[in-house]
C-alpha cells in the first residue's frame, strides 16, 4: 500500500477495483450491461487476496512452487468450472459437478483449490456452505485454520490482502470454533450447515448438507504401506459416503496425487468416466475401458513432475534434472506417484 500512497493514488479506489476483480461475478461483462467475472479473477484471488504471492517473496528460502506457466492454466481451469457449477446450481435442479485436480506433491494444490476456491466461491454468496475433508482430522482442521488467519483481522495473515478488501469475516465465539465456522459475512440465520466446516475420513460426514465437498489427498501413503486393501476399502467407503450428504445439485472436489491404479481418483475415473482433460496428455489411457472418455462425470486437471516427451521438469522452481534422477534412484514408485 507505500507505493500506492507515494504517488497519490486513490486507495479507496484501488481497494474498489481490485475487490471487483478478485472476486466471481463482480467485474464488467463484455457488453458492460451486467455483472461478469475477470478472466483471471481466482489467479489474483490466490497471489494477493489470499497472499500467496507475498507470503513467497518475503519467504525465500520456502519452496517456491508458484509458478505462471502452471498455476495460472489451472486457476483458469478452476474459475471455469466453478463458475459453471454456480450457474446451473441457480436452477435448482438435480446435478451434480465434479471437480479432480491430480498434481504432484508441493505444486500449491491445497492452497489454490482446497484453501483459495472455496473461499473465492463464496464471495457472491454470504450463505454458501462448504465441507472440507481429508484423510486425518488434524489436516483437515489446519487447513480451516489457514482460512481463519485469512478471513479474519485478530488473526490476520500479514500476507493477504482479504480483510482489506472484503472485511473481517470473523463472527463470535460460538460460531467461529476450531472445526467450523460460520462466518460474519453470512446473512441467512436459518441455515444448519456452517460456512466451513471440517470433517475426515475417520469421522464422516456429520449429516449437515453442503453445497459444496471438497477432499483433500484422501489417502496417506503411509496407511497404504501398513496394510493396503483394508485401508483403500475403508477411504473408498468414505469418499463414497459423502455423496449422502452432498446437495444434488452440489460441487463435489477431489484434490489429490496419485498413488496406485485403484486408489481414489484412479476408481472414480474408471468407474464414472472423465468429462473432459486438462493440463497434460492423460499418460494412461487403457483407464477408460468401462466409460468412454469424454463422456463422464469428471472434469479433470493434471500435471506431471516431468515431461516424459522431452525429460525436462515441468516446474523448474521446484524440480530440475538432477533431483528427478535421484528420486527415481531413491524410490521410483514414489517418484511414478508424482
Amino acid at each position: 500500500m507505500a507505493k500506492a500512497q507515494e504517488v497519490g493514488w486513490d486507495l479507496d479506489s484501488e481497494r474498489d477495483l481490485w475487490r471487483s476483480i478478485c472476486a466471481p461475478n463482480s467485474w464488467y461483462s463484455e457488453d458492460g450491461t451486467s455483472p461478469g467475472t475477470h478472466p483471471q479473477s481466482l489467479w489474483h484471488f490466490v497471489t494477493l487476496a489470499w497472499g500467496a504471492k507475498f507470503f513467497l517473496a518475503s519467504h525465500p528460502a520456502e519452496p517456491q512452487w508458484l509458478y505462471e506457466p502452471i498455476h495460472i492454466p489451472y486457476m483458469e481451469w478452476l474459475q471455469t468450472h466453478i463458475l459453471e457449477w454456480k450457474r446451473k446450481s441457480l436452477t435448482g435442479r438435480p446435478g451434480r459437478t465434479h471437480i479432480m485436480s491430480v498434481l504432484p506433491r508441493g505444486y500449491g494444490k491445497t492452497v489454490t483449490a482446497t484453501k483459495s476456491a472455496t473461499l473465492w466461491s463464496g464471495l457472491d454468496d454470504p450463505d454458501m456452505t462448504i465441507l472440507i475433508q481429508s484423510a486425518t482430522e488434524d489436516f483437515s482442521v489446519d487447513i480451516l485454520k489457514s482460512q481463519k488467519a485469512v478471513i479474519s483481522s485478530d488473526e490476520h495473515d500479514p500476507d493477504s490482502w482479504f480483510t482489506w478488501l472484503y472485511g473481517d469475516w470473523k463472527s463470535d465465539p460460538k460460531n467461529w470454533q476450531k472445526d467450523f465456522v460460520n462466518t460474519a459475512y453470512r446473512r441467512a440465520r436459518n441455515i444448519t450447515e456452517p460456512s466451513l466446516d471440517t470433517s475426515s475420513s475417520g469421522i464422516g460426514a456429520t449429516g449437515y448438507h453442503p453445497r459444496q465437498c471438497w477432499w483433500d489427498d484422501p489417502l496417506q501413503k503411509n496407511k497404504l504401506r501398513q496394510d493396503k486393501i483394508a485401508y483403500l476399502r475403508g477411504q473408498h467407503e468414505a469418499v463414497n459416503a459423502s455423496y449422502n450428504s452432498l446437495h444434488i445439485n452440489g460441487l463435489m472436489s477431489l484434490t489429490i496425487t496419485r498413488y496406485l491404479d485403484d486408489d481414489i481418483g484412479g476408481r472414480h475415473m474408471r468407474e464414472e468416466g472423465v468429462a473432459s482433460w486438462s493440463g497434460m496428455p492423460c499418460p494412461h489411457m487403457a483407464i477408460f475401458d468401462k466409460v468412454p472418455f469424454g463422456e463422464g462425470l469428471w472434469h479433470v486437471f493434471y500435471y506431471a513432475t516431468e515431461d516424459e516427451d522431452t525429460g525436462e521438469p515441468t516446474n523448474p522452481n521446484l524440480w530440475d534434472k538432477k533431483m528427478i534422477r535421484e528420486a527415481k534412484t531413491r524410490d521410483s514408485e514414489d517418484f511414478a506417484c508424482q
